[in-house]
């Protein structure tokens, strides 16, 4: 918990990191904001659920959510992996 004091603004983030279940390939994380500004103080949270999914998870969930899903190969030295970008003509059309 380090505070940060910009012109009288006073931010401490505090994260809690919790795996209701570690045979899944979720787990939970929370960060809590406190907030002084001129003395006044604000809390405001945040939770989200993360984890490694596999890409056809991550496309599924992409497309519920009304993105459009475009996949490219990207190549940094040895390691290779999917990102987002222009469809790649190797990549079977079928998952798009």
């Amino acid at each position: 918990m380090t505070p940060v004091t910009p012109d009288r603004l006073e931010v401490v983030f505090v994260e809690n990191v919790y795996d209701p279940d570690p045979a899944d390939e979720r787990y939970e994380t929370t960060s809590l904001y406190l907030i002084r500004d001129r003395g006044h103080l604000r809390i405001e949270t945040d939770h989200w659920t993360m984890g490694l999914f596999s890409l056809d998870t991550c496309r599924r969930i992409l497309r519920e959510t009304r993105f459009e899903v475009h996949e490219g190969r990207y190549n940094a030295g040895e390691d290779e992996c999917a990102v987002p970008g222009t469809p790649d003509p190797g990549i079977d059309g079928s998952d798009q």
